[in-house]
């Protein structure tokens, strides 16, 4: 079990993460299925252009599409996820919880 602290950007969620060696914040939403990272990341030496893209639609209808990346490791707390594909799987392994008041997110083994 690991608990790291959040921070608020308007109405959403942003904690530390460390990326291939750098401290980023990213936000969270536990409501997309993807997960998403800004050109700015993708575009850092350390992550792989898979040379495909991925196609989801909003809730209007019309169709987004953005290329897939592989991170280099990605770490929450002292959870780590070794050459993950960017999606839904970075958060899927542990349970997770947020206490706003408290300002902390806490990530813990599902098991």
């Amino acid at each position: 079990m690991t608990t790291v602290a959040l921070d608020r950007v308007a109405h959403l969620v942003r904690v530390p993460v460390r990326l291939g060696g750098d401290d980023l914040r990213f936000l969270v939403d536990t409501g997309i299925g993807v997960s998403v990272v800004g050109t700015r990341v993708a575009a850092r030496p350390d992550v792989l252009d898979l040379g495909r893209t991925f196609a989801g639609r909003r809730m209007s209808g019309q169709v987004v599409e953005a290329p897939l990346v592989r991170l280099p490791e990605l770490a929450v707390g002292d959870h780590v996820v070794h050459d993950g594909l960017v999606g839904a799987d970075i958060l899927y392994p542990y349970r997770f919880s947020f206490d706003l008041a408290g300002e902390r997110m806490v990530l813990g083994p599902l098991s």
